[in-house]
């Protein structure tokens, strides 16, 4: 045996399968355990920081916006209270306000959750309980007893609570941005808070007129407290916020606000009544307050935004991290890159070649099942699989292709056998159908000179039975593809058709012929639809019993169509029965064995495919609903019909007369030898 050469020992392509993917799976695995993980630890748990950073925000700007209807609440609950308890319709708008915002922080339950805080997720229970008193302070509200300064003191303890909530903040948040902008917004409401304090007591004077002692003391602390607020507030507020806070917190409306809290403080002082007017100062107060809050939305969305930058600076940093471990790691992936393509390319193109193949198999077997040169078309239809090596891939590609090859042939060679198959019957049948003509001949002859009736019924018997054999020698011309050679040039009565195709059933007097329309079926579908009928009755009779009738009913629908109904009683079909046989009436399936078994069935859907005549199978039930046997349904569409010829007189829609057993008598219809269908009168 020859030493292999050095490029077989050494060549990679060439390597057993198991080598290349222990060799892409370990290199990588090995390189990515040695250097992975470097600053990778600290740029997720920093994501993780600002990530909770992002949700306090969010949960503070929740507080914020229920801690704005709470105050919104406190102010029209006190002027409503100052007013004598009125018309509720501004206030129950702000209670309506209030709940909806505190469902919604509700929802954030979960995410103060996952602040995993404990200090937080008690403030918020806490905060939760002071809201939920606020129905009882809503009903309380309503006694006459019941003064705004109670009611203020209670709202405001809630919105207390709910500030202490967003003070919260994360100990291990160390950017300084971050904090900054967190102390902003505390501080920011507190001043929001305050501000709100002296809406409500201005706009409750207004209403009453004058100052009660308690609210000008609260009043004023309320104004030293905003000022302390805004001290705070500017201390850690960058020099940009403070000026976007001038910007924004002022106006015409804001001055003349303060202007009234003024004049109304040197009025209380001296003992005069007040003398406002309560929309303007009711407008004044919510102008001021809205600006306030608005550039509060803007420190939260810009907050939000600062949270977002840290998280995705450290993404960006992690992905720097990743950048310089793929850089060690380059020559192993290299290397890796090689091995790996050298096996997935292969098995690419084997798989995307075997699909295609897959895909195309079907078609390329029905073509080859058409085609006039079988072999011919089954060589053009094999194409390689692009894959050349010799390893194990290379290997399985030229068995798919000996595989691919082989399934091909053999389609080749069922085609030639199939057209080799499909002569024999059409010359089979050729042939009988020759000597059958002979036979009718004879048949005729010795017929017309006989005068014995009961040996002239034997031969109407023996001319039935020649018929039948006609019959299933023109049934292997349908099942070779060829159609019958006997048509009529003429249109054909339904009265014939019918008898004709009774005459030809091997039982024919079982069979009970209802009333007849006076239409006829055009003459060259006249032959194949009397072979139709003539099997289906053969099967109702063969599967019915024989003291059980079988009946055939012709009637033209209301689309000028002809409807055959063909009823047995016999032992029925199962309902997967029955949806077999209907699919393949509808769609007859190539020749094969399985045809064999239901070679009537077949017959009858190839020849009423052939015309566009429609067929159908289904239970026939009784009146008590019982299934006994099948019906067996015929359209056949209206062009295939034609009146009656002129010069033939109308049938009568009496039923045909039916041949009688034990009775000398002719059957009721023969077709004739030259192709037409005609009827013996009967005896």
């Amino acid at each position: 045996m020859p030493e292999p050469s050095r490029d077989q020992v050494h060549g990679l392509r060439n390597w057993r399968l198991r080598a290349k993917v222990a060799l892409v799976v370990v290199l990588p695995t090995v390189a990515a355990l040695f250097l992975a993980g470097l600053h990778v630890a600290d740029a997720f748990e920093n994501s993780a920081v600002y990530e909770r950073a992002g949700k306090w925000i969010e949960l503070d700007r929740e507080t914020a916006v229920v801690a704005d209807a709470v105050q919104d609440e406190r102010e029209a609950m006190s002027v409503w209270i100052a007013g004598g308890r009125a018309d509720r319709g501004a206030l129950d708008a702000r209670i309506q306000r209030s709940r909806d915002a505190v469902s919604a922080l509700r929802e954030d339950e979960e995410d103060v959750a996952d602040l995993h805080d404990d200090a937080t997720s008690a403030f918020y229970q806490q905060a939760m309980t002071r809201i939920h008193s606020l129905d009882k302070l809503r009903d309380a509200a309503r006694a006459p007893g019941f003064s705004d300064l109670a009611v203020q003191t209670s709202y405001t303890a809630v919105i207390s609570a709910l500030t202490v909530v967003a003070d919260q903040f994360g100990a291990d948040v160390t950017d300084r941005g971050m904090q900054h902008r967190h102390d902003a917004l505390t501080f920011l409401a507190d001043v929001k808070e305050f501000s709100a304090q002296q809406n409500t007591y201005l706009h409750t004077a207004a209403v009453h007129g004058a100052f009660e002692p308690a609210e000008l003391r609260q009043l004023v602390t309320a104004e030293a407290n905003l000022l302390a607020a805004m001290d705070r507030f500017n201390t850690v507020a960058s020099p940009r916020v403070q000026a976007d806070y001038a910007t924004r917190v002022s106006g015409d409306l804001v001055a003349k606000r303060f202007e009234i809290q003024h004049l109304a403080l040197m009025r209380a002082k001296a003992g005069i009544p007040l003398d406002l007017d309560v929309p303007t100062v009711s407008q004044l107060c919510s102008a001021t307050i809205d600006l306030i809050r608005g550039f509060e939305r803007h420190l939260f969305e810009d907050a939000a935004e600062h949270a977002e930058g840290l998280i995705g600076a450290e993404y960006r940093a992690l992905a720097i991290t990743s950048a310089i471990i793929l850089a060690g790691l380059l020559v192993t992936l290299a290397l890796t890159y090689l091995v790996a393509r050298s096996l997935v390319q292969p098995l690419r193109d084997l798989r995307d070649h075997a699909l295609e193949v897959e895909g195309q198999l079907p078609g390329s077997v029905e073509q080859i099942m058409r085609a006039r040169d079988p072999a011919e078309v089954a060589g053009r239809a094999i194409e390689p699989v692009p894959v050349h090596t010799t390893e194990e891939v290379g290997q399985v590609a030229r068995a798919f292709d000996a595989v691919h090859r082989c399934a091909l042939d053999m389609a080749a060679e069922q085609a030639s056998l199939r057209e080799k198959v499909n002569g024999i019957f059409a010359s089979l049948s050729r042939r009988s159908n020759g000597i059958v003509e002979r036979q009718l001949d004879i048949i005729d002859q010795s017929e017309a000179k006989e005068q014995d009736p009961d040996y002239l019924a034997g031969l109407f018997e023996l001319d039935h039975l020649t018929t039948r054999l006609r019959r299933n020698a023109e049934s292997l011309l349908v099942l070779s593809g060829a159609g019958l050679a006997s048509s009529s040039p003429k249109p054909v009565p339904v009265e014939e058709v019918t008898g004709a195709a009774v005459s030809e059933a091997e039982q024919y007097a079982r069979i009970e012929i209802g009333p007849i329309p006076l239409v006829a079926v055009r003459g060259h579908v006249a032959s194949d639809l009397v072979h139709l009928l003539a099997e289906l009755l053969d099967n109702a009779t063969d599967f019915s019993e024989p003291s059980t009738r079988v009946g055939i009913q012709p009637v033209v629908t209301r689309h000028q169509s002809l409807a055959i109904q063909i009823a047995d009683h016999g032992i029925g079909m199962s309902p997967d029965q029955l949806a077999e046989a209907n699919l393949r009436l509808a769609d007859p399936p190539g020749l094969d064995v399985s045809v064999t078994k239901r070679m009537g069935l077949y017959v009858v859907a190839r020849l009423a495919k052939r015309h566009g005549i429609g067929v159908s199978l289904r239970p026939n039930e009784s009146r008590t609903g019982e299934t006994t046997g099948i019906v067996a349904r015929i359209v056949v569409p209206a062009g295939l019909l034609a009146p009656l010829p002129a010069r033939r007189e109308a049938p009568s829609p009496r039923p045909v007369e039916r041949y009688q057993p034990g009775v000398s008598s002719i059957p009721p219809v023969r077709r004739r030898r030259a192709g037409a269908r005609g009827s013996r009168p009967v005896r």
